[in-house]
């Protein structure tokens, strides 16, 4: 087989990858830890648990307050952040579509272990993450197309 032939079946092997590698169905949430003058809170914890499968990711922020948890299944999470001499605070039903990366800020309060936060309320649809566009169809709508 000459160079030729071995390009082009390189070619074509990456052709038919490349679709693939595409799909996504996996999603993440990025966000930063701060205090509530917004100064970064390093080396908080974030847990993200699943709240279908009761699954949880364990994280520490970084020296400037990001954290990233990645690899997450879409669904309907709950989100704690704690640190010594903060306040935890607990994020509930916060819903992860396919393919999607949620930015979740955290704000921590001063207080004592034994006081905690819990924040209800919907996330804004606007994604500054990523440039990609997608959309979830419910099965709903899926099923009231007109078929042929």
């Amino acid at each position: 087989m000459d160079r030729r032939g071995i390009a082009f079946g390189l070619g074509l092997a990456l052709a038919l990858v490349a679709p693939v590698m595409g799909q996504v169905e996996r999603a993440s949430i990025v966000g930063n830890v701060t205090d509530r003058t917004g100064g970064a809170v390093a080396g908080a914890e974030v847990v993200v648990t699943n709240e279908g499968t009761n699954t949880s990711n364990r994280l520490s922020s970084d020296g400037s307050g990001g954290y990233t948890a990645v690899n997450l299944i879409p669904g309907s999470y709950t989100i704690v952040a704690s640190h010594s001499g903060f306040k935890a605070v607990t994020y509930r039903n916060f819903v992860l579509q396919v393919g999607q990366t949620a930015r979740l800020d955290i704000a921590l309060e001063v207080g004592s272990v034994e006081q905690s936060v819990e924040v209800t309320g919907a996330v804004p649809l606007l994604q500054t993450e990523s440039a990609s566009v997608g959309q979830v169809i419910e099965s709903a709508a899926v099923n009231a197309l007109p078929l042929k």
